[in-house]
C-alpha cells in the first residue's frame, strides 16, 4: 500500500487520499484493539473480542483487494481530471476522483462515504474527509479511451446522483392491476409482496436507466455504441435483472434518445449498435419472464421523460452531431494520420479546441475506417493536451502566434528559426508538426522541447544482474511507469537515470531529420539527456527522453517545463519513413527497451551459446 502511495506522487489525488484512508484506518484498528486488551477483565473477553476485530478487519481488506489490488496505474490520467471537471460542471465541488481497475467483466461505483464505511464501528472515527467518487474499470477494456463515455458518463452519474437527486416529472410506480395479472408470481408471493418487489426492481432499472440517458445526453452516438459494446461483451445474450435491464432495452432507448437530438447520428457512428438492436419491443415469443416484459413495457412509455429529466439535471447542454458534426469528421481524420487532435486544422473555425465527447465520438468514426492505427492510444494523448493546455491556461499560459508561410528555399543544412516556421506552416508533404505549440516554440535554429508528465523509472531489485537478450528477462522487472498529475513534480535524485517523454507530439517529414539536446539552461544544474536523441524522418509520435541527474542534490523537475530542443536538418533526398516497420511506432509516453527485438539479437544470443559450449 505504501509503495502505491509512493508512485502517485505528492499531489493530492483522490487515489492519494482514499490509499491515506486505509492507512489511517490500519493505525486507528491497532490503537483501538490495544486500547480495548488494555481494559479487558479476563483472557476469555479478550479473545471475543480479537474475533470481532479480525471479522471487521478482514472485511476492509477484502474491500481493498476488490478496489485497489490492481492498481491506479492502468487508469488513464486523463480520465481522472474528465470525471472532476464533469463533477465541477455539475456543481459539485470538492470531490475528488478514485479509479481503479477491477475485474474483466464490469464496472463499479462506489457510492458511499469511504471514510464512513471504513471506520464504521470504530468509537473514534475520523472527522468527515473530502468526498471521493469512486468507480472501478475492468480490466484491459476498460482503460481503453473508447470506452471512457461508461466512466465519465453513465457509471459518474450513479456517483452524482447521491450528490444531486434528479427531480423526476412522472411516478415510476407499476400498475396494480397489470402486477395482480402476472402469470409468472413466485410462490410464497403475496399480491402486496409481489407488488412491492417489483417496484424496487422498477427502481434499480430505472437509475440505470437515467445513468444511460445521461451518458447519451453528454457524449452522444460515442456513449451509445461504448455501452452496447460493453454490454454485448460481458453478455452476448439479453437477460432482465433485479438490478440491470436487458440488454436490448437499453440499445433501444439509447438509440431513441440519441435520435431525438439535433443532428440525430447523421456519421452512422452508433450503427454496430443498432444492428444489436430490435426497433420495436421484446415480443410476446421473448425468452424473457412475464414481469420483465411489463417493466420493458412501463420504460418504453416513459423513455422520453426519462431523458427530458436528465436533460434538466445536466449543467451541461446535450451534445448533438448537428454543430458536432465537422470537428469530429476534423478529429477522426488526425487521430487516422497517426497524431493526436487538440484542435481544428480545416474550416473557418481552424485552431479552435475540440472538445473531449468530440474525441471520443471522433475514435468510434475512426473505427469505421477499419484502420490499424492505434486510435485509443492516440486519443488518450490528445485528452491528456486537452488536460494541460487547460491547466496552462488557467495558469496564465498563452499559445504559440500563428506566423505566416515564408517563401524562401530550405537550403542543405541544418535549419533555421525562418525555416522552421515555415516547416511548420507549411500545408503540403514537407509539414513539420509539433502538437501542441507553446511560446516560445521556435528558439533560434531549434524547436523547445517541454516535459510530459510520463516516466519510466529504475527500480531496486534482487535481480544479480540484467542480460538484455535474455528472453526470460523483461525491462519491466528492472522499471516501472509513474504518471505524474499536471502541476505536480518529479524530483531526480542525483545519479538517477529515469527515461521520460516529450509533451510535444512531433511528426518529421520525409525529408527532415533531428537531434534532441538537453537545454543549456539546464545541463548547467547537472540535469541531462544521457544519450543524443536521433530523430529520424518520418518519425510520428512522443520522443523518449534519457534523463540523467548528474548535480549532487535532488532535482524537483515539472512536467510541462522546457528542458530539451529538436535541431533539424535537411536530408540530401526525401526518404520514406516505414513507420511500420520500426520498434518504436507512434509513441505518446516513454517505452520501454525493445532490444530483445533486434534484428542481430538471435545471431548474438546463438553466438554466446556457441562460445560456452565450446
Amino acid at each position: 500500500m505504501k509503495e502505491q502511495i509512493a508512485a502517485l506522487g505528492s499531489s493530492g489525488t483522490g487515489a492519494h487520499l482514499a490509499l491515506d484512508l486505509f492507512v489511517d484506518y490500519c493505525d486507528a484498528v491497532s490503537t483501538e484493539v490495544s486500547d480495548a486488551f488494555d481494559l479487558a477483565p479476563n483472557e476469555a473477553n479478550k479473545l471475543t473480542q480479537l474475533q470481532q476485530w479480525s471479522t471487521h478487519f478482514r472485511q476492509r481488506v477484502q474491500f481493498f483487494d476488490d478496489q485497489f489490488r490492481r492498481g491506479p496505474g492502468q487508469v488513464p490520467l486523463p480520465v481522472v481530471d474528465l470525471i472532476e471537471n464533469e463533477l465541477i460542471g455539475m456543481g459539485i465541488t470538492g470531490s475528488r476522483a478514485v479509479l481503479s481497475v477491477g475485474t474483466p467483466s464490469n464496472f463499479m461505483t462506489f457510492t458511499e462515504d469511504l471514510a464512513a464505511a471504513l471506520f464504521e464501528g470504530l468509537t473514534n472515527p475520523p472527522m468527515r474527509l473530502t468526498p471521493l467518487a469512486m468507480i472501478t474499470v475492468p480490466d484491459l477494456e476498460g482503460s481503453q479511451a473508447s470506452w471512457i463515455p461508461i466512466v465519465c458518463g453513465h457509471e459518474l452519474a450513479h456517483y452524482m446522483q447521491r450528490q444531486k437527486a434528479v427531480i423526476r416529472s412522472h411516478t415510476n410506480t407499476l400498475d396494480d392491476d397489470a402486477v395482480a395479472r402476472l402469470p409468472d408470481r413466485p410462490n410464497g408471493f403475496s399480491d402486496t409482496a409481489w407488488a412491492r418487489r417489483l417496484n424496487q426492481i422498477a427502481a434499480a432499472w430505472l437509475e440505470e436507466l437515467t445513468c444511460d440517458a445521461y451518458a447519451v445526453h453528454r457524449f452522444g452516438a460515442a456513449a451509445v455504441i461504448a455501452m452496447t459494446d460493453f454490454l454485448h461483451y460481458v453478455g452476448p445474450v439479453s437477460k432482465a435483472g433485479q438490478t440491470h435491464p436487458p440488454r436490448t432495452l437499453r440499445t433501444r432507448l439509447m438509440l431513441r434518445w440519441l435520435d431525438s437530438t439535433a443532428g440525430g447520428d447523421k456519421l452512422h457512428i452508433a450503427d454496430t449498435a443498432r444492428l444489436r438492436s430490435d426497433d420495436t419491443p421484446t415480443p410476446p415469443a421473448s425468452p424473457l419472464p412475464s414481469w420483465a416484459l411489463l417493466l420493458e413495457q412501463h420504460f418504453e412509455t416513459h423513455a422520453m421523460a426519462i431523458w427530458a429529466d436528465v436533460a434538466a439535471w445536466s449543467a451541461r447542454p446535450t451534445y448533438d452531431q448537428a454543430t458536432a458534426s465537422d470537428r469530429i469528421e476534423d478529429c477522426a481524420a488526425q487521430l487516422l494520420s497517426g497524431r493526436p487532435a487538440v484542435a481544428r486544422e480545416s474550416g473557418p473555425t481552424r485552431g479552435a479546441a475540440f472538445t473531449e465527447a468530440d474525441i471520443l465520438n471522433a475514435i468510434w468514426l475512426g473505427f469505421a475506417s477499419y484502420t490499424d492505427m492505434p486510435l485509443n492510444r492516440m486519443a488518450l494523448k490528445s485528452l491528456d493536451l486537452l488536460a494541460f493546455l487547460r491547466t496552462w491556461n488557467k495558469a496564465g499560459g498563452g499559445a504559440a502566434p500563428n506566423e505566416p508561410p515564408m517563401n524562401s528555399i530550405t537550403p542543405a543544412g541544418a535549419l533555421s528559426a525562418g525555416e522552421i516556421r515555415k516547416r511548420l506552416s507549411a500545408e503540403d508533404r514537407s509539414r513539420l508538426i509539433v502538437t501542441p505549440r507553446l511560446p516560445p516554440a521556435v528558439n533560434d535554429a531549434s524547436v523547445d522541447l517541454r516535459l510530459g508528465n510520463n516516466f519510466i523509472v529504475f527500480e531496486r531489485s534482487n535481480l544479480g544482474e540484467f542480460d538484455a537478450l535474455d528472453d526470460a528477462r523483461d525491462p519491466r522487472a528492472i522499471q516501472t511507469p509513474v504518471v505524474r498529475e499536471w502541476g505536480d513534480v518529479f524530483f531526480l535524485h542525483p545519479g538517477q537515470l529515469v527515461l521520460a517523454a516529450t509533451l510535444e507530439y512531433l511528426v518529421l517529414p520525409d525529408d527532415l531529420a533531428g537531434q534532441v539536446i538537453t537545454r543549456s539552461s539546464y545541463g548547467r544544474l547537472g540535469l541531462l539527456s544521457a544519450t543524443a536523441v536521433q530523430v529520424h524522418p518520418g518519425f510520428a509520435g512522443c520522443l523518449t527522453l534519457e534523463l540523467v541527474n548528474l548535480g549532487e542534490l535532488p532535482m524537483a523537475i515539472t512536467p510541462g517545463e522546457r528542458v530539451a530542443q529538436l535541431m533539424l536538418w535537411q536530408t540530401e533526398a526525401p526518404q520514406s519513413a516505414g513507420a511500420a516497420t520500426k520498434k518504436y511506432t507512434y509513441p505518446t509516453g516513454p517505452e520501454f527497451s525493445k532490444i530483445r527485438g533486434d534484428d542481430e539479437a538471435d545471431v548474438l544470443r546463438r553466438m554466446r551459446d556457441a562460445f560456452r559450449t565450446r
